[in-house]
């Protein structure tokens, strides 16, 4: 699952990278600030997560964009702290854009609410006008809820791969498995195996394509035995 985080210059992103990845991972900044990318990998529920955390100055929009592309999900970071909360709206507008192009999931991250002056999830919301969005509140420098973002994105990515997902459960390792796939699916051999490469790439199945069978990797098998407990949380957090 490749995940994008990103939000307004000073935010926390570096920090959620470092803190999430127990500082391996890459940082590229000048005295502080990010100019090209922090990346790292984390577990969410055994399956593999890559960061990849955008420069926060407006004019590093280009290479927000390139990062983008290809992207599972997307973290929007707020400094819940800020006094000028809202002059950041252009910032997010921007990354709604990017975020309705490469048609991902979005969660925003209301971050440093370990600070007396961090602001409600409904005063966030409200500012930045976040109608529709999942908000979380999290503490990238204290570690508190800091996953949280993480779970809502991959349970939204197993919910639209779930259809293809439970076919690979039930026929994956049987005779002539990619066939059966493609017949179910309804949309030929070669499409069928570009939803299998997804899956593959993204660590959610095993694929043997000499012999053309694939099996659904055990961390996903069990996220559907907790997914209904997963899908409550989730709903849970949008009416926040």
């Amino acid at each position: 699952m490749k995940v994008i985080i990103t939000g307004a210059f000073s935010s926390g992103k570096s920090t959620l990278v470092r803190t999430l990845t127990g500082g391996d991972c890459i940082n590229i900044d000048r005295s502080g600030t990010t100019v090209a990318l922090d990346h790292g990998t984390v577990d969410v529920l055994g399956i593999p997560a890559f960061l990849f955390g955008t420069p926060g100055l407006v004019r590093f929009s280009i290479l927000r964009q390139i990062l983008s592309e290809g992207a599972d999900g997307m973290i929007f970071m707020v400094d819940s702290a800020n006094p000028n909360i809202e002059n950041f709206n252009e910032i997010w507008k921007e990354m709604q854009e990017i975020q309705i192009v490469a048609s991902v999931p979005c969660v925003v991250a209301a971050n440093k609410q370990d600070l007396p002056d961090a602001k409600s999830v409904g005063e966030i919301r409200e500012l930045l006008e976040l109608n529709g969005y999942p908000i979380i509140p999290i503490s990238a420098k204290t570690g508190e809820d800091m996953m949280r973002p993480l779970v809502l994105l991959l349970i939204m990515n197993i919910l639209r791969s779930s259809p293809m997902l439970r076919i690979v459960d039930r026929i994956g390792t049987e005779k002539n498995a990619l066939k059966q796939i493609s017949d179910i699916i309804e949309l030929g051999r070669y499409k069928a195996k570009l939803r299998l490469y997804w899956l593959e790439w993204r660590g959610l199945i095993e694929a043997d394509w000499n012999t053309e069978r694939f099996k659904v990797v055990p961390a996903v098998k069990k996220i559907f035995e907790i997914l209904p407990d997963l899908i409550r949380s989730y709903e849970e957090i949008k009416l926040m």
